[in-house]
């Protein structure tokens, strides 16, 4: 097909999804004045302005006593009407919104939120009715450590339902865990022919601001997504949407990804080479299709060539397994213990990662390890005495390992500063070998990864092509010999980086969720919108109460992008997305906060109890103060919108 014409075809479908975007907020914030328009003129109150965004008139028309108009800034719109600012109008006017009662009063300013929830309550039973695409609620990954893993969960699992409630989306998952209390979340399981209960206790994550168990959604694919450009890929004739089926000559899967990224980290350059062929088997249109491609070596960022070891024990669990809780207490490992190393058959090696110390133990009738005894929550290694436990034979050999690694979560050693050193790269040019300890970069004490990450980024970026001085601690041949530290110049270099042109891209798997009959839709969207203003109170409580960071609130630029990707899923994902939004925006307004519609509804309810409206002064300062409010979070969730646009 012509490259145009494709393009074209890629162009349409981007603004047809862009024109999705924009009809859809649009039309909920039409919906939600509407309420107000439909809810005055019932009353009988004059409507001066229907507006679709806020600030200067764009274009509109005016018919009988109102200017129909769409406004400059799109955030929002508004009704408004004769007599409803304070101190307007006469209330002897029979048209002005002063002059009504209490009740009819309260029925135009909740018009809109009614309107709000109705949208939802149509919207969810025809989008169930015809099938709704989410992301399947089947756990891919499960951090070791985390709460899911300390909990039993495993890659695979289906979650049927949290707390006793059905799931039919991961995203429900991750919501759930965030807004959890102290008693956790409930799962219910389905693995294979068994289906079971697990309670898991959410952890919050300081880095998102919010609490999670640990676990990332089942994918499909890979399949590839082409680079800009002229690229292998491109000439090879690879397109967009390939489904791949093998890579260097094995069918591609979970393990295969494992150890290709495994690889990477530990040899990078083997991955760097101009000769270095990548066999490739994709399938497009139900045929599987080769490709032998040859990669453009470009020159990477400058690096020393050294990363952390993954040693650390982050996790620890027994699956109420008595005997196997047994054998761990008399392996004598605690949370936060860093091994340092494995012996077997007299032969003293560092442990690199959860790997090599599998391995190492599977070949092993007898083995010890060293650990350095450090609390998790301690973030320097001052005073630890080194101490070597026995293995005991229960987790020796191809079995007792797996069951050792199984029972054990090891995490990044970013406190040890020792360093697996990859071949050919700068380290390992100056004489660093892996297990060896970074003492100095630069003439600053290193006490951290981090602090090794963000001297070499310095460096790497102000010595320009000149040298840094590294001192490190040679690890020790054995476990009693010890060897003076030593120290050089070393030079960051770039490392070059085979691009052959794609990435293989993991989507989250989906499924159609879809109810049968009227009556099941109906129910469903019921649950849904319930379910939905739920979340949204327990939501607004954790913000308050700290459990939850508000940097995770957004704005119209988060509605934007995620209105766009849903709308790229289908109508239905499209529609569904409108629903829970219009829901959200029948909550916000029912706040009781001024200029909002739940500020006026708290002012009527004042009015029925003291007899008399409040004050236009009182009135007025409650407005500024609400205006104020609102433009504030305004600000914020649009700095969160960029920040999120930036990183």
């Amino acid at each position: 097909m012509d490259t145009t014409l494709i393009a074209s075809l890629a162009f349409l479908d981007n603004a047809g999804s862009m024109l999705m975007v924009v009809l859809g907020v649009g039309f909920l914030i039409f919906f939600h004045e509407l309420g107000h328009f439909l809810a005055a003129k019932w009353a009988g109150v004059r409507v001066e302005v229907f507006s679709l965004g806020f600030g200067q008139r764009l274009f509109g028309w005016t018919r009988g006593d109102t200017d129909y108009r769409v406004s400059l800034v799109p955030f929002g719109g508004y009704v408004r009407m004769y007599g409803e600012m304070p101190g307007e109008g006469d209330p002897s006017d029979t048209d002005s919104l002063s002059s009504k009662s209490v009740g009819q009063r309260f029925v135009i300013y909740s018009g809109g939120v009614v309107m709000n929830l109705a949208f939802a309550l149509i919207a969810f039973p025809l989008v169930f009715k015809a099938g709704v695409p989410f992301h399947a609620p089947v756990v891919g990954d499960v951090r070791p450590g985390g709460p899911a893993w300390m909990a039993g969960v495993e890659p695979g699992d289906r979650i049927r339902t949290i707390n006793g409630a059905a799931v039919y989306s991961f995203d429900k998952i991750l919501m759930e865990s965030a807004l959890a209390g102290e008693d956790g979340i409930l799962l219910g399981i389905a693995r294979g022919n068994q289906e079971f209960e697990l309670r898991t206790r959410p952890r919050f994550d300081k880095r998102r601001g919010l609490a999670e168990v640990g676990v990332a959604p089942s994918r499909d694919g890979p399949i590839v997504r082409l680079r800009e450009g002229l690229s292998p890929a491109r000439e090879a004739g690879l397109q967009d949407g390939d489904e791949i089926v093998a890579y260097l000559g094995r069918p591609y899967d979970r393990d295969l990804e494992d150890e290709l990224g495994r690889d990477l980290m530990h040899d990078p350059l083997s991955f760097a080479r101009a000769d270095r062929l990548l066999p490739l088997a994709v399938e497009r249109d139900g045929e599987r299709l080769d490709f032998s491609l040859k990669p453009r070596i470009r020159p990477g960022r400058a690096r020393l060539g050294i990363a952390p070891l993954v040693c650390r024990v982050i996790g620890l669990r027994d699956r109420d397994d008595k005997a196997l809780a047994r054998d761990l207490k008399a392996l004598g490992l605690r949370l936060g213990d860093i091994i340092t190393g494995v012996e077997v058959a007299s032969t003293w090696s560092p442990v690199l990662d959860p790997k090599h110390l599998q391995e190492a133990l599977a070949a092993a009738t007898s083995a010890r390890l060293t650990v350095l005894p450090v609390a998790l929550d301690e973030h320097d290694i001052k005073g630890a005495p080194r101490k070597v436990i026995k293995v005991p034979k229960l987790f020796l050999g191809k079995a007792g390992a797996a069951r050792l690694l199984d029972a054990v979560g090891l995490g990044g050693d970013t406190l040890t500063c020792r360093a697996l050193v990859q071949p050919g790269l700068a380290a390992a040019n100056a004489g660093l070998r892996t297990g060896d300890r970074i003492l100095a970069l630069a003439g600053q004490k290193m006490t951290s990864w981090d602090d090794i990450v963000r001297t070499v980024n310095t460096a790497a970026g102000e010595t320009d092509g000149k040298t840094v001085q590294v001192r490190w601690q040679p690890r020790a041949p054995t476990l009693t010999a010890t060897v003076e530290p030593r120290e050089a110049q070393v030079r960051p270099e770039p490392v070059p980086v085979a691009d052959y042109g794609f990435d293989a891209a993991l989507a989250p798997r989906k499924e159609i969720y879809r109810v049968a009959g009227f009556v099941g839709s109906l129910g469903a969207g019921i649950n849904c919108s319930i379910d939905t203003l739920r979340q949204l109170y327990v939501t607004l409580k954790s913000i308050l109460a700290g459990r939850v960071s508000a940097d995770n609130l957004g704005g119209i630029i988060t509605i934007s992008r995620v209105t766009y990707e849903y709308a790229e899923d289908g109508w239905q994902r499209w529609l569904y997305f409108l629903a829970i939004l219009s829901l959200n925006l029948a909550f916000i307004n029912v706040l009781p906060i001024p200029v909002l519609d739940g500020g006026q509804l708290m002012f009527l309810a004042v009015e029925k109890i003291k007899g008399s409206p409040v004050s236009a002064r009182v009135m007025t300062y409650a407005q500024i103060l609400g205006f104020v409010m609102v433009i504030g979070l305004l600000v914020f969730v649009t700095y969160n919108d960029i920040l999120r646009v930036i990183r």
